[in-house]
């Protein structure tokens, strides 16, 4: 992601709302340094905090993000939804499904819903998948020194 982009973007649609670095710190519960960072570069911007200064602002957040980025977490998104899909869950209303939606509505095998943001789906496939490599990368190494005792 590039992160210069964002924070120009953030700084432009900032300004245009007049509002100063210290504004926009205490309605998204961030300190002002923490807003020069983002609006330099210089740090990474957490998806939920990217979500309140979009709100602040408002705006929609594909407005803070390069067209590459929001294509590509487009993208996420949908492989995401495919993995809880795979899992057994469904997703209602998933024609109205998109970036700026706050949640999606996920229902279990068994009926039971959970409201998620697409950043929360993002995130849970992709910790889940962080967790699977991780077990998969034991499991080698179990047989390495299985294979290795024999």
């Amino acid at each position: 992601m590039n992160y210069e982009t964002i924070g120009n973007n953030i700084k432009k649609y900032r300004k245009h709302k007049k509002l100063t670095q210290a504004q926009l710190a205490a309605i998204i519960e961030k300190s002002e340094i923490s807003v020069r960072k983002y609006e330099k570069g210089d740090v990474q911007i957490p998806n939920n905090v990217l979500d309140k200064i979009a709100k602040a602002l408002d705006i929609n957040l594909s407005n803070l993000l390069p067209i590459d980025d929001y294509d590509d977490q487009e993208f996420e998104l949908e492989k995401s939804i495919e993995w809880f899909e795979d899992a057994g869950y469904s997703i209602a209303q998933q024609d109205d499904m998109d970036l700026e939606r706050n949640e999606l509505i996920l229902e279990d095998e068994d009926g039971k819903s959970y409201n998620l943001s697409p950043q929360e789906i993002i995130r849970i496939v992709e910790d889940s998948k962080k967790q699977a490599d991780k077990l998969r990368d034991n499991l080698i190494i179990e047989f390495i020194k299985s294979a290795m005792r024999k």
